[in-house]
């Protein structure tokens, strides 16, 4: 009977005592913005819950002044891409000297919009640079990156 009453109780400690949240951690995502990887434009460490998209470490940029400010266009099934920083923006519908911005994440580039990529390990790396966009474009188009 003794061990049946310390059961309940226990389990009524359970009922009242509230678990954690499920995004009570976080994780810090080092940022850097270039110019095609040489002249840097912003760095800093951005703390965010884990898990979170890139543009949750962009918006956390932005309210600690790492960034000033960006923006980003949509595209089905990949996401948002951004298309500014800090109002320095892509000209990928030009011919001649066409530029975007590039993610890469640990120094890979990738072929996801900035929404669709998850940050839940401590210590990513977020990159953006600007460049050329002849050589970037069958990454974002077609999933073949360089």
């Amino acid at each position: 009977m003794r061990k049946l009453a310390l059961l309940v109780l226990a389990v009524c400690i359970n009922l009242v005592v509230p678990a954690h949240p499920a995004g009570a951690t976080t994780t810090t995502v080092h940022l850097d913005v270039d110019l095609a990887i040489a002249a840097p434009l912003a760095g800093c460490d951005v703390n965010v819950p884990s898990g979170s998209n890139g543009l949750a470490v962009l918006d956390q940029a932005v309210t600690d002044g790492c960034i000033a400010s960006y923006r980003t266009r949509t595209f089905a099934g990949l996401g948002e891409k951004v298309t500014c920083i800090n109002d320095l923006c892509e000209t990928p519908d030009e011919t001649l000297n066409a530029v975007t911005w590039v993610v890469y994440v640990d120094g890979r580039a990738s072929d996801l919009g900035v929404s669709s990529l998850n940050f839940p390990t401590h210590g990513t790396r977020l990159q953006f640079s600007f460049e050329p966009w002849a050589i970037h474009a069958p990454c974002w188009f077609g999933g073949v990156c360089p």
